[in-house]
């Protein structure tokens, strides 16, 4: 089975409760509680999960989608987009976290 046009992602729902949903609180949210840091981290696994189940066919650029963070409490239907923070992959950053953990799976097998 082909892969190719399929893309993974990552979602979050948050509860929090804040003074405004407007994209630049979201952001700061986002920043204030260390969810850009989840994201990455999120986006790490994923992009392990999938080099382990798609092997030699799997391509980062076409394969790891993004972190989307849904603030439940800032969806608006009538406003696309509304509440949500979407958290692109940074190919480069997620390659070095992925090395980061490679010299501790190497200590566990020892």
């Amino acid at each position: 089975q082909s892969h190719a046009s399929v893309r993974w992602h990552v979602i979050d729902w948050k509860s929090n409760r804040l003074p405004s949903y407007a994209p630049d609180a979201l952001w700061q949210a986002m920043a204030e509680h260390d969810y850009l840091l989840q994201a990455n981290l999120y986006l790490v696994a994923v992009h392990r999960w999938l080099r382990l189940r798609l092997g030699a066919g799997y391509r980062p650029f076409e394969h790891l989608g993004c972190a989307a963070y849904a603030f439940i409490r800032g969806i608006d239907p009538l406003i696309p987009g509304a509440g949500w923070v979407v958290v692109q992959p940074d190919l480069d950053l997620i390659a070095a976290l992925d090395a980061c953990f490679a010299p501790m799976e190497g200590a566990a097998h020892a």
